[in-house]
């Protein structure tokens, strides 16, 4: 074995979160405004997976509460562009919707950067390729991306994913 396999080691994601994967808000998108938080859906996600602020929608403070992201949360597509990321960077008041699953990464064992990081890989893609159910949508749910297979190496050598993101 290799001194960089020994390094590293594989777990799964739910080893590596402090809030399980949760589905986002089942309910309709409002017209933005902003003095209501903003909801994030799929389509707001662009194929450099980031945040596309034209045709920004908005959801009703009631609605938001229970679904609010956190600095660091990362989001994954369940359903159409299933395998689709989005790691919540700022301090934006922003809710999910419900074709989103949201995972909170242990920052005290794996960076967020890193974990977005490796949603953008092959091992990733291979992964999601093997595991998508077909159908009129294609989808994973939030068990199935918890058992997401992540090759972790110590969290000082994480510090590449700020780099890499550059």
């Amino acid at each position: 074995m290799s001194l960089e396999a020994e390094m590293m080691h594989k777990d799964l994601l739910k080893d590596y979160i402090i809030v399980k994967g949760s589905y986002g808000a089942n309910v309709a998108a409002l017209s933005y405004d902003s003095l209501l938080p903003r909801y994030l859906r799929i389509t707001d996600i662009d194929e450099q997976v980031n945040l596309i602020n034209h045709n920004a929608k908005s959801i009703n403070l009631s609605d938001a509460k229970s679904y609010y992201l956190e600095k660091g949360d990362i989001v994954f597509a369940r359903t159409g562009s299933v395998g689709k990321t989005y790691l919540h960077k700022s301090n934006e008041v922003i809710a999910y919707a419900s074709y989103l699953i949201r995972f909170r990464p242990n920052q005290k064992i794996i960076l967020p950067e890193y974990l977005f990081l490796f949603t953008q890989s092959n091992e990733y893609r291979i992964w999601i390729t093997k595991i998508l159910r077909s159908g009129v949508q294609s989808n994973i749910n939030a068990e199935e991306y918890s058992n997401l297979p992540i090759l972790i190496p110590p969290l000082p050598e994480q510090t590449i994913a700020n780099i890499l993101r550059m």
